[in-house]
């Protein structure tokens, strides 16, 4: 189904990135404290479980991933192996369940020009900075639920 990307972006991007906004200054584990895009990238998949439904299902390719390995670890695998810009499914971090891929590469760039980061140059290691942190709250969330 086509989707509009205005739509998207006012409904979406701009309420998931108003959210994360709001918690800016809310506790992180202690890979994303430091790091600016890394704590807006937890606390991103934190709105998004909260806010879509889907978000919550279990990712058992994960559960996986980190059966005997630390999150950090597995966070940066991911982080390594998400293709940069705007993903395509089923590439990368649409694997997650939530709002998909290209919401939270929008919602990425959201959180790069907040903190005046646009530089073209630098985007994709910029990026990668917010998959940390929203990979580190995917891996919090399988061992929070046991699977």
């Amino acid at each position: 189904m086509k989707v509009d990307p205005k739509l998207v972006k006012e409904f979406l991007v701009n309420r998931i990135s108003e959210e994360v906004e709001a918690r800016v200054e809310s506790d992180v584990p202690e890979e994303a404290a430091d790091d600016d895009l890394a704590r807006r990238g937890y606390l991103a998949r934190l709105v998004e479980t909260e806010l879509f439904e889907p978000a919550r299902k279990p990712m058992p390719w994960l559960a996986e991933l980190l059966d005997g390995h630390e999150s950090a670890d597995v966070s940066r695998e991911l982080v390594e192996s998400d293709p940069s810009g705007k993903p395509d499914p089923p590439a990368g971090n649409w694997r997650v369940p939530g709002p998909g891929g290209h919401v939270r590469y929008f919602v990425t760039l959201e959180a790069l020009a907040k903190l005046g980061l646009v530089q073209a140059g630098e985007r994709e290691a910029l990026e990668r900075r917010w998959l940390v942190g929203f990979y580190l709250r995917c891996c919090e969330e399988v061992a929070e639920s046991g699977r």
